[in-house]
């Protein structure tokens, strides 16, 4: 196991920690990118951002949080990889982490047209089709 598989697959094994993995560390949980992320992002309904550990942070989610969510292990849940390509749009994450997690996507889970639906689900169509149409245009 690599050092930055730690925080992750720490969290998989712990009855200690309850939440959504979410953002880059679903990404990097559902092999979209291949960076891990220190802290891993836990989303939790009604909590305030705080820092838990070095390596766990919990933040706040305001839409139906348990929405496209599937079970990793006791209350520890990722959301689906849709889902999480849709947050990174939305709060608007690191390009690289967006462009690769759209390439992995289409090349291992789905179609640019499953993007678009869950994309009008979670109202970020207009952006997640400049994503798919860049990523396009990088690909010719």
């Amino acid at each position: 196991m690599l050092a930055r598989d730690l925080p992750v697959t720490a969290l998989r094994d712990s009855r200690l920690f309850s939440g959504v993995l979410a953002l880059e560390s679903a990404g990097y949980f559902h092999g979209m990118n291949m960076y891990g992320v220190t802290p891993v992002v836990l989303m939790t309904d009604g909590v305030k951002a705080k820092l838990l550990t070095s390596y766990v942070k919990y933040v706040p989610h305001t839409s139906a949080i348990k929405d496209d969510i599937v079970q990793v292990s006791g209350r520890l849940y990722v959301t689906t990889p849709e889902r999480t390509i849709c947050d990174l749009v939305i709060v608007d994450g690191n390009d690289e982490f967006i462009y690769q997690s759209l390439e992995s996507y289409l090349a291992k889970f789905g179609t640019a047209e499953t993007l678009l639906r869950y994309a009008d689900k979670y109202g970020c169509r207009e952006e997640m089709s400049y994503r798919l149409a860049t990523l396009s245009d990088n690909m010719r």
